[in-house]
């Protein structure tokens, strides 16, 4: 935010910022979840956000999408089996930030670190908002499994097993 109170969402943190609230914003509706996420599924679901191609193999493995060959995953391709899936330290910091300024809160449940949104965004389903909002919404059902089966799920279909 600048002296004037506006916010420029074409600036990368602040774009960051909003989906990964409203990552958790829309996960925590889910009664699977009772009103909370962990720290390790909501950015598990923000990774799939922000790598389309790899989302899709992982609604594949579970049956709610068929492959397509894409050009795309030969010329790029991602480095899940290098540990980026399991990094939630950018997502932390983002996290502690919504924190303190009581959009969301956490606790400590068994042993797992927790996240709950206090302020849920009010911002228009447009453009990209849009799109991470019906994204969200494939993923949702897939969330009550344990992070290992998530997190294998990817692995198989990249790894070829």
């Amino acid at each position: 935010m600048n002296k004037f109170g506006l916010i420029d969402f074409r600036d990368e943190f602040y774009v960051k910022l909003f989906r990964r609230w409203l990552v958790i914003s829309l996960l925590t509706k889910n009664t699977k979840l009772k009103d909370r996420v962990s720290i390790g599924k909501a950015a598990f679901v923000d990774f799939l956000l922000c790598n389309p191609t790899v989302q899709q193999k992982f609604l594949a493995s579970f049956g709610k999408a068929q492959l397509v060959l894409n050009i795309d995953d030969f010329l790029y391709q991602d480095n899940i089996e290098f540990g980026s899936l399991q990094d939630v330290a950018d997502f932390s910091k983002t996290c502690s930030l919504l924190i303190k300024n009581k959009y969301a809160s956490f606790a400590r449940i068994d042993g797992e670190l927790v996240l709950q949104c206090l302020i849920s965004p009010t911002i228009d389903d447009i453009g990209l908002t849009q799109r991470w909002r019906l994204e969200i919404k494939q993923v949702l059902p897939l969330m009550g499994k344990s992070l290992n089966v998530l997190h294998n799920s990817i692995l198989k279909v990249s790894n070829g097993n």
